[in-house]
């Protein structure tokens, strides 16, 4: 395995990065089944929020970065 010496804002930038992706990949799902469902009942819509998109996302990256900073406690 490679070493790279990277700083804690690269590692953290990283963290951000797949945090991003998972609330992300969450949202998109929720968007979907909403879809498909309201297309199964043949009614309108009710698209899902994003409101809270940001706070879940910092959320997820420092519930991530705490897994990442243990030290095998």
């Amino acid at each position: 395995m490679k070493e790279t010496n990277r700083s804690g804002y690269e590692i953290r930038l990283d963290v951000l990065k797949l945090a991003e992706g998972i609330e992300g990949t969450r949202y998109a799902r929720s968007y979907d089944r909403a879809h498909m469902e309201a297309e199964k009942n043949n009614v309108p819509m009710d698209v899902p929020t994003d409101k809270d998109l940001v706070e879940q996302t910092l959320s997820t990256a420092g519930r991530l970065y705490a897994f990442v900073a243990e030290k095998g406690e």
